[in-house]
């Protein structure tokens, strides 16, 4: 549904609007969106730092996450 709105939005304001989408509308649309994948994936993969530091940040997010997904047999199965 989105898809075609934001396809048509692309083509730019002037020819968006003469193929009939309400434009600012359909601009407001697309950011809700982006921000709610955005939060999304903040909020379950987290912020990782980027920095001098952020090797070893990397590697210990690596790490517990890898461990996070291992099951109870020790397998990856649960």
């Amino acid at each position: 549904m989105a898809a075609d709105r934001l396809t048509v939005l692309s083509l730019g304001r002037d020819v968006s609007i003469g193929l009939g989408p309400n434009y600012q509308r359909t601009l407001q649309l697309g950011l809700v969106i982006v921000s709610v994948i955005s939060a999304l994936t903040i909020v379950v993969v987290g912020i990782i730092p980027f920095g001098r530091q952020s090797a070893g940040h990397i590697s210990w997010v690596a790490l517990s996450g890898g461990l996070r997904c291992r099951g109870p047999s020790g397998l990856g199965g649960a």
